[in-house]
């Protein structure tokens, strides 16, 4: 983003609007891949889970977080402090209610 200006001089831009992209271009691909294998992860334990258990708490929170992630490809959400809590919140309790299903067994 610094050297953005270089390249384009009369254009205003300070970030990709575009959660992914702007990850890859500050951190590089390895943690892009490893953000995208975390939350793939998570989401796919969470959708297997609720076809087991048919906990509705669960889907909710699992279509919180495939939303927020949906609108991450044309808005840099996770930069948002506010709201990068929110969506830790929300993966935490995914977690939460997967292990706790997975206790119940």
């Amino acid at each position: 983003m610094a050297n953005f200006s270089k390249y384009m001089p009369n254009v205003n831009i300070s970030y990709a609007h575009n959660c992914y992209l702007q990850i890859w271009a500050e951190t590089g691909i390895f943690a892009l891949i490893s953000f995208g294998g975390f939350i793939v992860s998570t989401l796919y334990l969470g959708i297997k889970r609720f076809i087991v258990s048919r906990d509705f708490l669960l889907l909710g929170l699992l279509s919180g977080c495939a939303g927020f992630l949906a609108h991450s490809f044309f808005d840099t959400n996770l930069y948002s402090l506010r709201l990068a809590i929110l969506f830790w919140v929300w993966i935490g309790l995914v977690t939460a209610c997967i292990s706790k299903e997975r206790e119940a067994i």
